[in-house]
């Protein structure tokens, strides 16, 4: 499984979409049928098992919605040291033997505000 970001993501006749130089936020969305979360659950800690061995991973959490109807169940919010680094641990062969196979909806997002306690 490819993740669909950046350069994927990007429409026809526009230009490539910028690269940031520092961390960077990745966030997926995924489409998980409610009968389906042990099989999902198990797939999403075999990639977080690949992915935190990987050069540049800083940290993941994994979020459920409350409501089990929720078109999109599952938010996997990653964080990377930069793009360059989450680009290269993704397009690994091991990235995608170890991928959950739901249809997701992903993007890298820079933070451009942050509230500290």
């Amino acid at each position: 499984m490819r993740l669909p970001i950046d350069r994927q993501n990007h429409r026809k006749g526009q230009e490539e979409p910028p690269t940031s130089a520092g961390p960077v936020v990745a966030i997926i969305a995924f489409e998980v049928p409610e009968q389906e979360d042990e099989a999902f659950l198990r797939g999403s800690e075999r990639t977080r098992e690949f992915l935190r061995t990987q050069p540049g991973y800083l940290s993941m959490k994994l979020h459920r919605s409350l409501s089990p109807q929720a078109d999109l169940r599952f938010i996997e919010v990653a964080y990377w040291e930069s793009q360059q680094a989450f680009r290269e641990a993704t397009s690994r062969p091991e990235f995608r033997k170890a991928s959950v196979p739901f249809r997701l909806h992903a993007s890298l997002y820079e933070v451009v505000h942050e509230d500290k306690p």
